[in-house]
């Protein structure tokens, strides 16, 4: 399957999101919203925080990209800095979750 497809599935389950959901990274257990969605980014927002961070499609792409070059299971000690909000946002598709215990990203 193609990023494009797993993208545009990944933004409609965004977009199903409702406006008051609140997400938390993997690991940093910090808390945050999704602000907007737009077809090259997604705009979150920590709760604590009135800053508004876009995450771009092209890094969605990338964690897609390493998760499929480690077969399927990324570690997630192995994002880097900010990038936590990635992770937890892709757990949004059907094709993906975040296991806390185990700490990975796995497709499945």
């Amino acid at each position: 399957m193609t990023f494009g497809s797993t993208w545009q599935n990944l933004i409609e389950n965004v977009e199903e999101l409702p406006s008051d959901a609140t997400l938390v990274t993997p690991l940093s257990r910090k808390s945050f919203r999704v602000t907007d969605v737009q077809e090259p980014r997604i705009l979150i927002q920590y709760r604590d925080d009135d800053e508004t961070i876009p995450l771009q499609r092209e890094q969605f792409e990338t964690l897609h990209r390493r998760i499929q070059d480690a077969r399927g299971e990324f570690d997630l000690d192995r994002l880097p800095p900010d990038a936590e909000p990635y992770a937890t946002l892709l757990s949004l598709h059907p094709r993906f979750e975040v296991d806390d215990r185990e700490g990975t990203l796995t497709e499945s």
